[in-house]
């Protein structure tokens, strides 16, 4: 994990993230050139200055996939945790979200990012570690803090005065239009 450095040496500010680390790692992991390429919009955040960024396109090219794993490297790097959000409690529930990292773990991604430290995922109480899996598929190493925590726009009443997360700085809100948006 990188030494912590926040903008402007300011704890409230935010991490500093080195951009350039993350795209190098990104690229380090080869995916495919057919899926959704995240790297524009990393550069866009570098500046720093960025603090929203709504990428919208056809489905099924691999934007929601470029950007958890983008999350990971940035779990590995910094410690920063994921934020995968959505609209109702139903959609994060495991029956619907269950195969969220399979194109991940099918891929070896977790391995990659990792050094080989871990091998893949694990779900569980909306929240998704790295593992180690043996050959047959055991659980043998585990990291005991989450990379990602998933929430609903839903659950925000319950949440919102309880939910404390100082590494909580990837937000993935996911599927952010449809015909059923809570208000406010």
């Amino acid at each position: 994990m990188q030494t912590l450095s926040y903008i402007d040496n300011n704890l409230q500010l935010g991490i500093a993230y080195d951009w350039d680390l993350i795209i190098k790692a990104y690229r380090a992991l080869k995916c495919p050139d057919d899926v959704y390429d995240p790297i524009p919009a990393l550069r866009t955040m570098s500046a720093e200055t960025v603090k929203w960024y709504i990428g919208m396109s056809k489905r099924r090219i691999g934007k929601t996939t470029a950007f958890l794993l983008i999350g990971a490297i940035m779990f590995w790097h910094y410690g920063t945790r994921t934020y995968y959000i959505r609209q109702r409690d139903d959609m994060i529930a495991p029956k619907n979200s269950g195969k969220l990292f399979d194109t991940i773990n099918q891929f070896g991604y977790i391995d990659k990012i990792t050094d080989g430290l871990y091998n893949g995922v694990k779900y569980a109480a909306k929240q998704w570690f790295f593992v180690k899996r043996d050959e047959q598929g055991n659980i043998i190493d585990e990291n005991p803090v989450p990379f990602c925590v998933m929430q609903s726009v839903q659950s925000a009443e319950d949440v919102k005065s309880v939910l404390n997360d100082p590494f909580g700085d990837w937000l993935i809100y996911d599927e952010f239009i449809g015909s059923n948006v809570y208000p406010n």
